[in-house]
């Protein structure tokens, strides 16, 4: 139980985290690129994971993906969008695309064959579902 606690707690911290990352971007950069479906299309054609240095949710999906050596099993592109306004701007859009409020967006983020994947435990089932569909191409 106490488990679950600390894991929601986390995962709100992270939202409020960035909740204010957004609001503060918006005010500071009014100038930020939505992308256009076709852009946010391509970008599909990759795993990516978005996260934020610092962020606790991050830190824990990070643990659990050097511990399941997941790197090694699938191809994923990592952004970090707290130091990277680019990457910032991309999240907003690939939020919009898959129908999530920018301002309430969640990290972890994963963003897998036009689908939209928000915190750790969503994200590793994601992983999991990829890495899986792997192995059944290379058994058969």
């Amino acid at each position: 139980m106490d488990k679950k606690i600390v894991i929601i707690s986390v995962l709100l911290t992270a939202i409020v985290l960035i909740y204010g990352v957004f609001w503060f971007n918006k005010k500071q950069n009014q100038d930020f690129v939505i992308l256009s479906d076709s852009q946010i299309e391509q970008l599909a054609e990759n795993t990516i994971l978005y996260y934020g240095d610092g962020c606790p949710a991050c830190a824990q999906l990070e643990e659990i993906i050097k511990e399941r050596d997941i790197r090694n099993q699938i191809s994923i592109i990592e952004k970090e969008i707290y130091k990277n306004k680019n990457n910032s701007s991309e999240l907003m859009s690939v939020s919009q695309y898959c129908g999530i409020d920018p301002a309430v967006v969640g990290i972890p983020f994963l963003f897998d064959e036009g689908e939209c994947f928000v915190g750790v435990p969503d994200v590793l089932a994601r992983l999991d579902l990829k890495i899986s569909k792997t192995e059944e191409i290379i058994l058969e």
